[in-house]
């Protein structure tokens, strides 16, 4: 079993590989991709039910932190699509969730409280 293994091994790594280094480079450079002030971005969560980010506060980028306000919101079938308007409470999440949401799966919280007060807060 161990030789039939091997002989497996042997075979995918040249193709696994590449594909791998590929994969991880995609993804370092899609979470570095800058984001401007008030960028809106839109994610669907599910058929009919929308969610809206606006970034707000980027001066915590260098900790991979962005601050949001948020609006999620059902578009009816109706074709009458009002937004609600942005909350009024920032959060922050990941830079890389603000590009694409995170799966349901994910154990990786998206909200993240500030630790320390910067220094236009006191």
């Amino acid at each position: 079993m161990k030789a039939l293994d091997a002989a497996i091994a042997a075979v995918t790594l040249p193709i696994t590989a590449p594909l791998a280094l590929l994969a991880t480079t995609y993804a370092r450079l899609r979470s570095r991709r800058p984001i401007p002030p008030n960028r809106e971005i839109t994610h669907y969560l599910h058929r009919g039910v929308r969610t809206d980010y606006i970034a707000v506060d980027l001066s915590r980028t260098h900790q991979h932190l962005v601050g949001i306000r948020q609006r999620t919101w059902q578009i009816p079938p109706s074709g009458d699509p009002t937004p609600p308007p942005y909350s009024n409470d920032i959060a922050y999440i990941q830079t890389k969730h603000f590009w694409a949401p995170p799966t349901p799966s994910s154990d990786t919280p998206r909200d993240h409280t500030d630790p320390e007060p910067r220094e236009h807060d006191q």
